[in-house]
């Protein structure tokens, strides 16, 4: 999971560390996933990044005037509306209709609109170009977006039809038809239907892809967010960001282990980061079926260097949660698992002490005393 967040020599606070999509995503709140010890980075670095933490930071808007309406659209540091910004607006479902009804993506990208906005050479937009679509999407279409050319929100066959509905909600931003299909098929067998459209309902769900990310992962838990490393992206990645997310959007979730831990308090965030990433960690291998990612790590790489011990507590911890068959859960029975389980001195993944002081267990302890 690259770097941890940094202590502030003068306020003795931990800073975290920004990545790439707050640039273009704007106000911040995530968590990361841990890095597979058998991934390889190819080549140097050619940049810094900061990864770790849960921040808040101001996003860059400009205000443009059409007629008597006004629109606050977001732009990177040149100037250009962000791609992942235009499917964001797109997925804003509750908004951008002149009478106020709910937007319907499917039925807007079933047909072309008889205007369709088109990139400049490069691939980019001025926020006065689109200022038009960005107050009414309904009405007008972008290419590559929402015309009926986007490859973006584009199925595979090998979805349960149960799935159909809430996976045309998630934009898969990526050109690799390979990793457009795994990430899809990912997020078909670890999550019911109705865990899918739970993550879905409010805004949807963006999958970014980007080169220079330090780590395989990172969730934008503001943004509907989720970041991968294209050379990383694998199954167990990406449903460790997506538990990330339904964690976030189950409201039905009320017990301390299986519900959100990134907006606790402030001051004791880096001891919530490991009740998360511990939770999330223990809820990804309840949920993955190893034989499409057999090396995935994730935070047991910070109990030992041996990958024969790591991948030990691996399967003792599935043992424990899934019992000897190891077969994969989804849904409540993933949950009840989860809870049953994560406080039982043998789960070695509620022993993970990254960012806070005191394990995750010592943590939750102190949680539960009030």
């Amino acid at each position: 999971m690259g770097k941890g967040p940094k202590r502030d020599k003068k306020t003795g606070q931990f800073v975290a560390r920004q990545s790439f999509m707050d640039r273009i995503s704007g106000w911040k709140n995530r968590a990361t996933t841990k890095a597979n010890r058998s991934c390889k980075d190819i080549g140097p670095r050619t940049k810094k990044r900061k990864t770790d933490g849960i921040v808040t930071e101001p996003l860059k808007i400009k205000t443009v005037k059409h007629g008597k309406q006004i629109a606050r659209i977001p732009v990177d540091k040149d100037g250009y509306v962000p791609m992942s910004s235009l499917v964001e607006r797109f997925l804003q479902v509750n908004e951008g209709d002149r009478n106020g009804k709910v937007r319907s993506p499917g039925i807007d990208r079933a047909t072309d609109a008889k205007k369709i906005f088109k990139p400049d050479e490069n691939g980019r937009f001025r926020p006065e170009e689109i200022v038009e679509w960005y107050l009414n999407p309904n009405e007008f279409d972008i290419e590559g977006i929402d015309d009926i050319r986007s490859a973006y929100f584009q199925s595979i066959k090998k979805l349960r039809g149960s799935t159909q509905a809430a996976q045309g909600k998630i934009a898969v931003m990526t050109p690799d038809v390979e990793i457009h299909e795994m990430v899809r098929v990912a997020l078909d067998q670890a999550f019911t239907a109705h865990e899918l459209n739970t993550m879905v309902k409010e805004n949807g769900l963006i999958i970014l892809f980007d080169e220079d990310l330090e780590t395989p992962g990172e969730y934008n838990v503001l943004k509907n967010t989720i970041t991968l490393r294209p050379k990383d992206a694998k199954s167990g990645t990406a449903t460790h960001e997506a538990v990330h997310h339904l964690r976030k959007t189950d409201k039905s979730r009320k017990n301390i282990i299986s519900a959100t831990r990134v907006f606790g308090n402030p001051a004791e965030k880096n001891e919530e980061l490991d009740l998360e990433e511990s939770a999330t960690t223990a809820e990804t291998f309840i949920r993955l079926n190893l034989k499409y990612d057999p090396d995935y790590e994730s935070y047991y790489v910070e109990f030992s260097k041996d990958k024969r011990k790591i991948k030990e507590f691996i399967e003792n911890d599935r043992m424990l949660f899934l019992g000897k068959d190891g077969k994969p859960l989804r849904g409540k029975r993933a949950v009840r698992a989860l809870e049953a389980n994560w406080e039982d001195e043998k789960c070695k993944i509620s022993y993970l002490k990254k960012y806070g002081w005191r394990s995750a267990r010592e943590y939750l302890k102190t949680l539960k005393k009030g």
